[in-house]
C-alpha cells in the first residue's frame, strides 16, 4: 500500500553548485495509489487509461483542490514537487476558447505559478508555460516530461498531444507550522474536453542561510578607454542571484555596462563618469548580503608594450628591431645559459622601429637576448681583475647620474667616481684597489 505519510527522512539535496548543499527534510509524499486522506480538500482520484497510473483528479472547469499540512517542523523554505497531468484539448493563450489557466498558490500567501498549457497546434493557442502568464508564447507541449503517455483519446480539435505530463518543482520562503497549497484551474470547458490531475506530490522543508561573500570586489585603477571588471564570489544554498549597484543604485545592462546580474561586472570603454563606487547584492530565498564598495579610479594609461621583431642576420651578425613603447627606456641583455646576463646596450625608444646589431654574436655558438626596463635602474656588471686593478661595467638608464662608492668594512663608504650612464656599458676602473686586502663596491643614484 502506498499511503500518504508525514515523513522525517533527512535528504541531502545537491544544488546546481556542488559546493552548496542544503539539508532538506521530506515531510509529505503521495503517489495516489490508495485512498486519499483528509489533507486534500477534494480527494477525487482516477486511473490513466494507459499504464493504470493512479492520480489525484480529474479536475476541470474552475476547480481547486487544497493540500493542508500541520505540525510542520522548524523551517524557513519549502520545496513542492509534483507531476501535473494536462489532459486533452487545452487551448493555452487562445482568447476565444480560453485562456486555459492553471494556478498554484499558498493559501493566505503568495501565488507560486499562474500559467497556461496547450495541447493544440492552432497559432493563437500557444502556451505560456514554462513562463508565467502573461508573458510566455511557446508551442504546445513545451517543457513536458511526457507526451501522449496516459492514453486519453482526442477530443473535438485533435492536436499533437492528447495528454502531457509536466514535472514541476517550486521553492518558496515559508516558516509557519501549517501550510495550505491551493491547486486550481480556470476557464476549462469541462471534463469531457479539458481536465487535469496531480501525481507524485512531495513536500520538503529546509533551514536556509543568506549568502556569505567569500571574495569581495576589489578597487582598481583604469585609464580612460580601457575595460574594468569587478568580481564577487559567494556561498549559500542555491540558487543565488546578483545585482550590481553604482553608488547604491541598481545597474542595468546597456551602453558600456554588462553583467549586472552575474558574478562579473564589466565596464567597457571607461570614462570619467564611471569613476565611482560599485557594490553587489547577493541574494537567495532567505535573504541578501551586500558586498563592500569597490572604487574605480582613473589613472594613467598603461605603457605601450615593446616588441622585439624582425630577427635576422646582417653581415653575419645577429640583428633585430625594437618597436613600440615610445619614450620608454630599455636595456638589451644577452646570455649563453639563461642564468647569467650582461647588458649590451641601453636605449630610449622613439615612434620608429630601431635596429640593434650584436657585433659579437659570431663569437658564441648560441646566445639568448632579452629586454629589461631601464627606468630607475643602475647596475654593476662583469666585475673582473685586470692589470692589478678592479674593473667592472656600469649600465642602466641612459642619462642617469650614478656614484661608485667603496668600503673596506661595509660601514664606511668613500665616493670614487661620478658617472653619467649612456647607451653603451661604461667601464669603471679603481686604480687604488691593489692597495687594499679587500674592498667592496656599490653603485648609488643621488
Amino acid at each position: 500500500m502506498n499511503t500518504p505519510t508525514l515523513l522525517a527522512t533527512a535528504l541531502l539535496i545537491a544544488m546546481t553548485d556542488r559546493s552548496s548543499l542544503a539539508q532538506w527534510t521530506q515531510v509529505y509524499l503521495n503517489a495516489f495509489e490508495s485512498p486519499v486522506g483528509p489533507e486534500w480538500s477534494n480527494p477525487t482520484t482516477a486511473r490513466t487509461p494507459l499504464g493504470d497510473r493512479g492520480f489525484l483528479g480529474r479536475f476541470s472547469g474552475s476547480t481547486a483542490t487544497t493540500l493542508s499540512l500541520a505540525s510542520l517542523p522548524s523551517h524557513n523554505t519549502v520545496t513542492v514537487c509534483f507531476d501535473l497531468f494536462i489532459i486533452q484539448s487545452w487551448d493555452g493563450n487562445d482568447e476565444l476558447y480560453g485562456p486555459d489557466f492553471w494556478d498554484l498558490s499558498v493559501l493566505g500567501g503568495p501565488r507560486l505559478l499562474l500559467t497556461t498549457f496547450s495541447a493544440v497546434d492552432r497559432s493563437p493557442a500557444a502556451q505560456a508555460y514554462p513562463d508565467s502568464f502573461p508573458g510566455g508564447n511557446h508551442p504546445a507541449g513545451t517543457g513536458a516530461s511526457e507526451t501522449n503517455s496516459l492514453g486519453y483519446p482526442p477530443i473535438f480539435d485533435p492536436g499533437p498531444y492528447m495528454d502531457s505530463v509536466y514535472h514541476l518543482q517550486l521553492t518558496f520562503p515559508h516558516s509557519s507550522s501549517t501550510l495550505s497549497l491551493v491547486f486550481s484551474s480556470a476557464n476549462l470547458l469541462g471534463m469531457g474536453d479539458e481536465s487535469w490531475g496531480l501525481d507524485n506530490v512531495t513536500l520538503s522543508l529546509a533551514e536556509l542561510s543568506p549568502p556569505s561573500i567569500t571574495r569581495q570586489p576589489v578597487s582598481r585603477t583604469n585609464a580612460v578607454g580601457t575595460a574594468a571588471s569587478f568580481t564577487v564570489e559567494a556561498t549559500a544554498t542555491l540558487p543565488l542571484s546578483y545585482q550590481w549597484r553604482r553608488q547604491g543604485t541598481n545597474l542595468v545592462d546597456g551602453g558600456n555596462i554588462s553583467g549586472v546580474t552575474t558574478t562579473n561586472l564589466v565596464i567597457a570603454n571607461v570614462q570619467p563618469a564611471d569613476a565611482v563606487g560599485y557594490s553587489v547584492v547577493v541574494t537567495n530565498l532567505h535573504g541578501g548580503t551586500t558586498s563592500q564598495v569597490a572604487q574605480l579610479t582613473l589613472g594613467p594609461a598603461p605603457p605601450e608594450p615593446v616588441h622585439l621583431q624582425n630577427c635576422h642576420l646582417s653581415a653575419g651578425q645577429f640583428a633585430f628591431e625594437l618597436d613600440g613603447g615610445t619614450g620608454g627606456k630599455v636595456l638589451i641583455q644577452a646570455s649563453t645559459d639563461l642564468k647569467h646576463w650582461v647588458t649590451l646596450h641601453a636605449c630610449q625608444l622613439t615612434n620608429a622601429p630601431w635596429c640593434f646589431i650584436d657585433t659579437e654574436s659570431h663569437l658564441y655558438p648560441r646566445r639568448y637576448y632579452r629586454l629589461m626596463a631601464a627606468e630607475g635602474v643602475a647596475l654593476m656588471e662583469q666585475p673582473r681583475w685586470g692589470s692589478g686593478q678592479f674593473n667592472c661595467n656600469l649600465v642602466g638608464e641612459p642619462g642617469r647620474l650614478v656614484v661608485v662608492v667603496a668600503s673596506t668594512n661595509l660601514l664606511d663608504w668613500t665616493p670614487l667616481s661620478l658617472n653619467t650612464l649612456g647607451s653603451a656599458p661604461l667601464s669603471f676602473t679603481d686604480p687604488q684597489s691593489a692597495q687594499f686586502p679587500h674592498r667592496f663596491y656599490q653603485l648609488l643614484m643621488p
